[in-house]
């Protein structure tokens, strides 16, 4: 069994931050988004991406989010059923997504979405839960992925 000693003020926190991550990615406010960021987050998006774990500072992720979605692709982020355990300054959310991408474009369907779980570790700094990893796992993919890279910095 896990210990879970964290109160509800802590848990509505850490869901908060949680959803917020989603939110300003969808409104592509990246100083928002990176403020919700650890000092240090790795992120392993392995499962979609094949691209291993990536470690960022807070500015250099905030570059790399900014960086997939430069050529303004429409996203949608839906999260829910979070679940939430910890002790102290240490907590895991584990949540369930689908996230919709959409952009026209020349190679087929406008749109690529995917469906899947956020595990992330968050910590306690200074009184707020930042984020300190984001682990992607597929459950289920529909529609066009060259909307996903079109997007993108090239």
């Amino acid at each position: 069994m896990t210990v879970n000693s964290l109160d509800v003020v802590d848990r509505l926190a850490i869901m908060d931050t949680c959803n917020r991550m989603a939110l300003y990615v969808d409104e592509k406010r990246w100083p928002e988004l990176a403020a919700l960021m650890a000092d240090e987050i790795g992120l392993d998006y392995t499962d979609v991406s094949n691209r291993g774990l990536e470690r960022f500072t807070r500015a250099e992720y905030e570059k790399h989010a900014a960086a997939l979605l430069v050529n303004d692709p429409i996203t949608q982020h839906l999260v829910a059923s979070h679940i939430v355990e910890g002790s102290g300054d240490q907590a895991r959310c584990v949540s369930q997504f689908q996230a919709t991408h959409a952009l026209p474009n020349t190679t087929g369907d406008s749109s690529w979405v995917l469906g899947g779980q956020y595990d992330r570790q968050l910590v306690k700094v200074d009184g707020r839960w930042l984020i300190r990893s984001i682990k992607v796992t597929r459950r289920w993919t529909t529609g066009n992925w060259q909307v996903v890279v079109l997007g993108r910095a090239q």
